[in-house]
């Protein structure tokens, strides 16, 4: 994920601080779903 991360900002061309959230989705047998919202899941090394 950190060598994702990384091309993201570089092809991006991002000069500001960057925070990345994670959001997961589940589903279940009878078709609901949860959803998980990760907030500030990581920060990019320099």
């Amino acid at each position: 994920m950190e060598l994702a991360t990384n091309a993201y900002i570089e092809l991006m061309n991002h000069q500001n601080d960057i925070r990345f959230d994670i959001i997961a989705i589940t589903f279940t047998k009878n078709k609901n779903y949860n959803l998980n919202h990760i907030e500030d899941a990581f920060w990019p090394e320099d």
